[in-house]
């Protein structure tokens, strides 16, 4: 049975880590704003400069802990799929997906997928039990983003 649109992902740094940053990205900053009020409502005494320099600092301390893991992260990951490859192929079929990455596969019927998560830029996620499947959207026809958010109804 030939499969109705076929899809490839490139794995490069680049894009790892545009797609860590789109998952994250909300969580880390929220994160941030918690640390700054953290060290932010102690030193109220001090006065508001004194705070606010407290603040920033705090805020400063957790970003540049979040940028060191960030990066230590992704490279990681990104070594690691080295040893397989780059390189994500994805089947659609009428009532299933496939996906062939890191020396594995994987074929699932739609229902059976957790969601699709969009960012707003550039990437489709697809979400499956222990996996995340990346689709960069430049890389796939209106007709298969259309078909995807028709068949994964729990988005």
């Amino acid at each position: 049975m030939e499969p109705l649109y076929e899809a490839i992902f490139e794995y490069t740094p680049q894009n790892l880590r545009e797609i860590v940053w789109s998952i994250h990205k909300k969580i880390a900053l929220g994160i941030m704003a918690a640390a700054g009020i953290l060290f932010f409502l102690p030193e109220l005494g001090r006065g508001v400069a004194a705070a606010l320099v407290f603040a920033l600092a705090g805020m400063g301390v957790y970003l540049i802990f979040y940028l060191v893991q960030f990066l230590l992260t992704t490279s990681k990951a990104f070594k690691q799929r080295e040893k397989f490859g780059y390189t994500n192929q994805y089947k659609f079929y009428e009532d299933k997906f496939e996906a062939y990455y890191q020396g594995s596969s994987l074929s699932i019927e739609y229902e059976k997928l957790y969601g699709i998560k969009e960012t707003k830029d550039h990437f489709l996620i697809i979400l499956a039990d222990k996996q995340v499947l990346p689709m960069m959207k430049k890389d796939c026809p209106k007709e298969l983003l259309d078909f995807l958010r028709n068949k994964i109804k729990n988005t």
